[in-house]
């Protein structure tokens, strides 16, 4: 674990505490909005295990299983619990309720646990048989006693008992993880505060097991400088085809880069005061923070070595990379040489300051080494949740798309296929549908933009105040987009980035997916929906202002109005020659002329008036400008409270 954030442990556990009580709050917003995962679709990012607060996420593919294909096992930590979840097609669907779970009695809470499947007979341990470890007295202010506890599943996950205690201690014992090693005995890495008396702050070590797990030998140092600084940790160990050995890990102290090492035999690592070797991508990048590993089987000589964690930076001047949080490294050669980038499938960009956003994602290739599975962490509404997808070991690293920031106002939108205008079919209805029209000036085609940082923008009707949003805040291709009551959920915010020639992608922050036109249709009244992007004229968008009234002397119209407020000084109603059935541009600006009020207001065909709410407005003298169509009126108004 590492000590670069300050306080590790107590910021982890206060950050766990409130997405624990966030949870409660969203769950049942989270089950009306999402649904049960299987009836998702299979592209795009997907929730997992919905409704639960997730951290550190595994996966693995069980090995002793008799279905076909075999099912694969998840694991989360939720507290002083484990959490299992299943899924019978590669990946594609996931359990929509925990298979199984873990209560850990000993500790207020758990943490970095780990998940393995024992492969061959050892001791009494059957092949076959699911460990669950986790560390336990690590998230407490004042450190009592810590160790590393391992639970047994013989019923693939269903059900869990205590085993073993591989190790123990009074400081800090963190993210156990396994393997087989060249004498077929059971080892057991893990990170280790043990040692400060000895000038370790953190160090990798490992134990050995001959008995299945049951009973555990001493530590064995792997990775360790005496320094007081650096601490090595979050080892993550596969078994290459040539018998090779490959540890990933981080060491804090220097940044929490990412470095390997080889063992030719799994429990001999070499001299352990030696770093290793850091990964640095063919681009110039490096991992820190939090790294994850596996070996894909792709039927070449050595495979594919892919490694992943939780933040990209520039190696040139450590600052953060572009595509942080988007990429996966890849190397053919059993670590030597190159690594190059590809795309990660589940996207979570951060500044790794945080235990959750892409905090040790861990990475199952398919069989047959074509593709990957990810799971990734990062939050939703408040609350740390678990994302899956599968996507290919060969897709390319996807261009990363700048956030614009404009000014907050009014702009109509249009489709750079069609060059026709964002519209709502009954703009002053929730649930009204958003398609492409020809643009008419009409207040149903006027969007207002208020920005939210980072690029969001909640984006709203000119006409009604209603926003929009995904509807149900689904996450699938096609998802319908659509007027509802303003919030402040994520399918309401929508990021603007640069796309190029002054056109912009909007990118709805619940799904990842882009506002796009049904079937890069050019007819009015073409369904707008959401959709992955792939780079079509039909998902880019001109952003026009809206432009205030001008204030000509030759415009003034002003003795056609009539002007009054109401009893309570809460609105002002505003009578005069209008047309029916047509929508009236309303500013109202203080003397300086700084806008106040900026709305579209529409006109029912047995009406001649509009109503402006002034319960804001102080006393004082104020310009009121309307127009509709070609007709303006400038007014001077005058409120007395």
């Amino acid at each position: 674990m590492k000590n670069d954030w300050t306080p590790v442990h107590s910021r982890k556990l206060a950050n766990r505490l409130m997405a624990d009580c966030l949870a409660v709050l969203s769950i049942l917003l989270w089950i009306i909005v999402a649904g049960s995962s299987s009836a998702w679709a299979q592209t795009g990012q997907q929730a997992l295990a919905p409704g639960h607060v997730s951290y550190y996420p595994r996966v693995i593919r069980l090995q002793n299983d008799n279905l076909s294909p075999k099912r694969l096992i998840a694991s989360f930590d939720q507290g002083n619990t484990g959490l299992i979840y299943e899924s019978l097609d590669n990946g594609i669907t996931w359990s929509a309720n925990p298979v199984g779970s873990i209560k850990e009695t000993a500790g207020p809470f758990n943490c970095c646990s780990g998940l393995y499947e024992v492969p061959q007979p050892m001791g009494s341990t059957v092949a076959g048989t699911l460990f669950w470890a986790t560390s336990l007295g690590t998230d407490q202010a004042n450190r009592t006693a810590s160790s590393i506890r391992i639970y047994k599943s013989t019923d693939k996950g269903r059900n869990w008992s205590y085993f073993s205690t591989p190790v123990s201690g009074n400081t800090g014992l963190w993210e156990p993880e396994f393997i087989v090693d060249s004498l077929g005995r059971l080892v057991m890495y893990f990170s280790s505060e043990e040692y400060k008396s000895s000038g370790y702050n953190q160090l990798l070590a490992h134990r050995i097991s001959t008995d299945g797990g049951l009973t555990w030998g001493t530590d064995v140092i792997d990775v360790g400088v005496n320094d007081g600084l650096k601490r090595p940790g979050m080892a993550v160990v596969r078994k290459l085809p040539d018998g090779t050995y490959f540890m990933t890990y981080e060491i804090c102290g220097l940044g929490c880069d990412v470095y390997f090492r080889t063992s030719p035999n799994g429990y001999a690592w070499g001299d352990a005061s030696q770093l290793g070797t850091r990964i640095v991508s063919t681009d110039s990048h490096h991992f820190a923070h939090a790294p994850n590993m596996a070996w894909a089987n792709d039927g070449s000589l050595k495979g594919k070595l892919l490694v992943v964690g939780q933040t990209l930076l520039n190696t040139a001047d450590n600052s953060f990379a572009a595509e942080k949080g988007r990429v996966i490294m890849v190397n053919a050669n059993g670590g030597a040489g190159a690594w190059t980038e590809m795309a990660a499938p589940v996207e979570s960009p951060n500044i790794g300051d945080n235990p959750c956003p892409n905090y040790s994602s861990p990475l199952l290739p398919s069989v047959d080494g074509t593709q990957v599975l990810e799971i990734a962490l990062d939050f939703w509404n408040g609350r740390c949740q678990a994302y899956f997808q599968t996507g290919s070991i060969s897709a390319p690293v996807k261009t990363i798309f700048s956030p614009v920031n404009i000014p907050s106002g009014f702009y109509r939108l249009l489709s750079k296929n069609s060059a026709k205008a964002l519209a709502a079919v009954n703009c002053f209805s929730a649930g009204a549908i958003i398609q492409q029209e020809d643009f008419s000036g009409s207040s149903c085609q006027v969007w207002q933009l208020d920005a939210l940082g980072d690029g969001y923008y909640h984006i709203t009707s000119s006409n009604s105040g209603l926003a929009m949003e995904v509807k149900g805040c689904a996450n699938n291709l096609g998802g319908t987009v659509q007027l509802g009551t303003s919030n402040t959920s994520d399918c309401q915010k929508w990021r603007l980035e640069e796309s190029g020639g002054g056109y912009y992608r909007l990118v709805s922050k619940n799904s990842g997916l882009v506002l796009d036109v049904n079937a890069c249709s050019r007819i009015s009244g073409a369904k707008v929906q959401q959709w992955e992007w792939v780079g079509g004229d039909c998902q880019r968008w001109k952003l026009e202002p809206w432009e205030q009234i001008p204030l000509a002397v030759e415009e003034f119209i002003t003795d056609r109005l009539l002007i009054h407020s109401s009893p309570d000084s809460n609105r002002l109603t505003v009578r005069g020659p209008f047309s029916a059935l047509s929508d009236v541009k309303v500013v109202l600006t203080d003397i300086l002329s700084r806008p106040l009020i900026t709305k579209m207001q529409s006109i029912s065909y047995d009406s001649t008036q509009l109503e402006i709410d002034s319960r804001h407005l102080d006393s004082g003298i104020y310009i009121l400008q309307l127009q509709q169509g070609k007709r303006h009126w400038v007014q001077k108004v005058v409120i007395r409270k």
